[in-house]
């Protein structure tokens, strides 16, 4: 039944979804030909995916999600900058500071992930309140925040 794994091996999708929702007839010229028919159904075949390098790839029934999974470099900034402002936001709750308080932020240099903050300044600004986010060689009496395996020490002040 060589030529049944072979045509088994170039079904499509949607040969693929027939098969799985009912019984399929491989050889429906059969009556022509005089031979039995060569009935499979879900049961008779084993589905798989290969993977996609770079993508994480989940099936749930008849649907089937790819997910790019590589970080580009600007994604990794972007993700830098987000977890700076909520490391910032819980120093805000945690000193009391009102909602509406503005701050100036200082914190230590740091080649690893001062890029990141740098390119999204305005972003983390906005989302903090700072009117100034200035970038010292050391920080004294600091806060020690992590963000994304970076250790950085931070003063956050409030205005006025």
């Amino acid at each position: 039944m060589k030529w049944a794994a072979e045509q088994i091996a170039a079904f499509d999708n949607a040969t693929i979804d027939k098969v799985l929702e009912n019984e399929y007839v491989l050889n429906p010229d059969h009556k022509n030909t005089g031979d039995e028919p060569v009935i499979i159904n879900a049961e008779d075949l084993e589905i798989s995916t290969d993977e996609i390098p770079g993508y994480e790839v989940a099936v749930k029934g008849p649907l089937t999600v790819a997910l790019d999974i590589v970080i580009s470099d600007d994604l990794n900034k972007e993700g830098d900058a987000r977890e700076f402002v909520n490391r910032v936001q819980n120093i805000r709750k945690d000193s009391g500071f009102n909602l509406t308080d503005r701050i100036d932020v200082m914190l230590s240099e740091n080649g690893a992930i001062q890029p990141s903050l740098i390119q999204y300044k305005d972003y983390i600004c906005a989302e903090i309140l700072a009117d100034s986010l200035a970038f010292l060689p050391e920080i004294n009496n600091g806060i020690e925040i992590e963000v994304n395996d970076v250790i950085l020490q931070v003063n956050v002040l409030k205005k006025g």
